[in-house]
């Protein structure tokens, strides 16, 4: 599998309860990879974060985040799932969706507000009714 080389770790799945409530049920399981330029991208967001302290916990608890995140929600027009968490500050982390491979990849993190992770909850709830 491709997703199974050195510069690739995996970090995560998408969960059972996670995908079923996107209706991605072929999803279930799939494994959630990152690679190291996964660093190089999210270095950008070093200056986002409140302080270095707080941007190296939302790193370091990506697995975490993954495993149980304060909610999700699925953008269409990027067909990635944006996971928040709150370590230290709230903390979006991007995981790309790849239907043609086995596994998808995590793609980026970076802080937000709780207003933004507020206007998120709104639009899902309102897609889904």
């Amino acid at each position: 599998m491709a997703w199974q080389k050195k510069d690739v770790k995996t970090v995560g799945k998408i969960t059972e309860k996670i995908a079923f409530y996107h209706n991605m049920s072929e999803l279930v399981d799939r494994p959630i990879v990152q690679s190291l330029d996964f660093y190089v991208h999210i270095a950008k967001h070093v200056k986002e974060f409140q302080t270095s302290e707080n941007y190296m916990n939302a790193l370091n608890n990506i697995a975490n985040a993954l495993n149980n995140p304060e909610f999700t929600y699925f953008d269409k027009k990027k067909g990635s799932l944006l996971y928040y968490a709150k370590i230290n500050e709230i903390t979006c982390y991007v995981v790309k969706l790849n239907i043609k491979n086995d596994y998808c990849y995590s793609a980026s993190l970076f802080p937000v507000s709780l207003k933004k992770l507020e206007r998120k909850k709104e639009e899902s709830y309102i897609r889904k009714e």
